[in-house]
């Protein structure tokens, strides 16, 4: 009956004394509780084994998530990077609340221990729902082996792609230098008949590609290196005679030939003879293809 008394007592003064503190100051006031110590039949050597693992078990469930923020933190290309951040969490959490239950026997921080507990089963749930969630993603995911071996696939067709195209290099650089051994002849072929290949468009006298040609007009002491259009080799009045004799090669579908005299730097008359068709590629543009030759007054070869 007197301990009631007192306790009645005293429950006024616990009120105002707990209403004088702050929420956080009450969530680590132990006043009302009592060490767990003095609570129950507790002998050393059972009271110590709970202490003791309680605090194993917080350093195993703190270097556990610390390591997996180290690997997280490391690898970013990993997959499902979200779940190993509430596993941290998780493991993190329930480290702290065996930690907190250790601290019982001295300190019954009992409102504390409780918030631990509550927040371990809010992340622990959390953790659970996210893994249900992630299942499907987790199951389709290649193991180490299948991720191995596709790898080991990805590397020989890579390997082989390598070869192949180092076997194309080659082809190409092949064909590249037979074609310009050929080029060569061809140009050598074409300075000895001082002839000159062309290809222009005749409705602008644009010349798009040609071969010989700055060395054919030196032949009359013109120097013009690669030229882009007929009016920088030949005479306006040569111009017009040319495009006025492609176009109508174009309209009748007809060879044309145009022949122009000139004097070479020697003072020898000769003929520059321009013979080209059209260029059957593009129907529908002006486009002649042909070649130039010198010829000496009187050889010129027969029109046909």
């Amino acid at each position: 009956m007197y301990s009631d008394s007192a306790e009645a007592a005293a429950e006024p003064m616990r009120s105002e004394v707990e209403g004088g503190l702050s929420s956080i100051e009450r969530l680590f006031d132990a006043h009302g509780f009592m060490p767990r110590w003095q609570c129950g039949d507790w002998s050393l050597w059972l009271g110590w084994l709970h202490i003791v693992s309680d605090f194993l078990i917080f350093v195993a469930y703190a270097c556990i998530p610390l390591s997996l923020m180290f690997f997280a933190l490391r690898r970013r290309d990993i997959a499902l990077k979200g779940i190993i951040w509430l596993f941290v969490a998780f493991i993190l959490s329930c480290g702290l609340t065996h930690l907190t239950d250790a601290a019982m026997f001295y300190y019954p921080a009992y409102r504390f221990l409780g918030l631990m507990k509550g927040i371990t089963a809010v992340v622990s749930l959390s953790t659970v729902v996210a893994l249900f969630l992630v299942m499907p993603t987790a199951l389709s995911l290649p193991g180490i082996a299948e991720a191995h071996k596709i790898a080991q696939r990805e590397i020989e067709r890579c390997k082989k792609a390598e070869i192949e195209l180092v076997r194309t290099r080659d082809e190409l650089e092949s064909r590249g230098a037979q074609l310009t051994g050929r080029l060569h002849k061809a140009q050598q072929s074409l300075a000895g008949a001082e002839s000159a290949l062309v290809h222009w468009d005749a409705g602008t006298g644009k010349i798009l590609w040609e071969s010989g040609l700055s060395e054919l007009i030196a032949v009359t002491g013109k120097e013009v290196p690669n030229p882009t259009s007929w009016s920088e080799i030949l005479d306006p009045q040569e111009t017009a005679s040319l495009n006025a004799g492609a176009n109508a090669a174009l309209q009748v579908k007809r060879n044309l030939v145009l022949r122009l005299p000139r004097t070479d730097t020697h003072g020898v008359k000769r003929v520059l003879e321009i013979r080209a068709r059209h260029d059957r590629g593009d129907p529908d543009a002006k486009v002649m293809i042909g070649s130039m030759t010198w010829y000496s007054v009187g050889e010129e070869p027969v029109t046909r």
